[in-house]
């Protein structure tokens, strides 16, 4: 693949947006894509739209990509990132002169790149430091459609509310959500949350709860380990010799490509599952809750919400709770994370075991799973 990077040919894979490809010559622009793709640089560029307006205003225009889904912000931005559309072909974050034809000129192209990159900037900027940004972005989900919730707002007789509510709801108006009302949500999950730290029983319950589970998975997770570990060390034996056969000359470079392509795929997928699987392990082994530590916790929780920034108790609240879902104005699902050390507070380590509870914005009730 390497090699058909430097050479100039198209590597595999899902053919780009804006380009078809022929057996004998390669990629080769599509034409009706190629025209979406120029608007997208132009609209970017020239208009100064952001990727989400104009995935917004390809969807009106009846546009979609081609799996005949809508365009998301993702997808624009995938397009407006990669050189392939300046006829180059990227491999390792290495950019070679590819044989395909470019759909957009370099000065086009390095003018969004630099939009892209201002932009980028003052993202990071307002993540970090703007005391603004709403507690629970990054982890709240729409409970209809799983997607994202973000940030909007709204004033009303001339006093300014922020509101959580759904993607999709807010680009398209695909989903039955509502608009949500920020300070009334992260109040509830605040109070909740000092409450939990305060409960010293539904706490020891929790973790006991956890390590029974975990004793009893501890050993089927280590024989699958080691399971894949087999399997993965047998597709790297069947790998080599490929190799060892392609260099000898007896395969057939297309042949050979092909089931090299295949088994570095199952590897992956194997390794993906292996990843997952230690984490998995790394759980199971949840020490128990020290009294002064927890204590202390409760401590640097008060203080960070009566003295902190709004980003700091940002990053504390997104550290102690893993997902939130909103299912509807009186229904909030909320699966919360218990740091095994206090220490995590500055590491940003955390290692924990994991509850849910299913509330209304007066937290009424509750409900422990695993």
């Amino acid at each position: 693949m390497e090699k058909k990077a430097k050479g100039g040919e198209w590597c595999g894979g899902v053919v780009p947006y804006g380009y078809q490809l022929d057996p004998e010559k390669g990629l080769v622009v599509h034409e009706e894509e190629s025209i979406i793709v120029k608007n997208i640089f132009k609209l970017y560029t020239f208009s100064r739209k952001g990727a989400t307006t104009i995935s917004k205003d390809l969807n009106l225009a009846g546009h979609r990509k081609r799996t005949g889904k809508k365009w998301e912000k993702k997808a624009v931005i995938r397009i407006l990132q990669s050189p392939l559309y300046v006829g180059k072909i990227k491999w390792k974050e290495i950019e070679y002169e590819g044989h395909h034809d470019p759909i957009i000129s370099d000065a086009l192209f390095n003018s969004a790149q630099g939009i892209l990159e201002e932009r980028n900037t003052e993202e990071i900027g307002k993540r970090f430091s703007n005391n603004k940004e709403r507690l629970l972005t990054g982890i709240i989900k729409c409970g209809h459609c799983k997607t994202s919730i973000v940030g909007a707002s709204a004033r009303k007789n001339g006093k300014k509310f922020n509101y959580y509510v759904c993607n999709r709801k807010l680009n398209y108006q695909d989903c039955k959500s509502s608009y949500y009302r920020a300070d009334i949500i992260e109040e509830a999950l605040i109070n909740d949350l000092k409450g939990i730290l305060k409960d010293s029983v539904f706490l020891d319950k929790v973790c006991r709860k956890a390590n029974d589970i975990f004793e009893k998975e501890k050993p089927n997770i280590l024989k699958e380990i080691e399971s894949i570990k087999r399997k993965i060390g047998l597709l790297n034996t069947r790998l080599e010799k490929y190799f060892v056969s392609f260099e000898n000359g007896d395969l057939n470079p297309k042949v050979c490509g092909s089931k090299i392509e295949e088994l570095h795929t199952q590897i992956h997928q194997l390794q993906k599952k292996l990843a997952d699987l230690d984490q998995k392990h790394i759980k199971a082994e949840v020490p128990a809750i020290d009294g002064s530590a927890m204590k202390e916790l409760i401590e640097k929780f008060e203080y960070i919400f009566a003295e902190g920034s709004n980003a700091q108790r940002k990053c504390l609240i997104q550290k102690l709770i893993k997902k939130v879902l909103v299912h509807d104005k009186d229904t909030i699902e909320v699966w919360y994370c218990l740091p095994t050390n206090v220490k995590v507070l500055d590491s940003g380590t955390f290692g924990s075991p994991s509850w849910t509870r299913t509330n209304n914005p007066l937290i009424n009730s509750q409900m422990l799973h695993h």
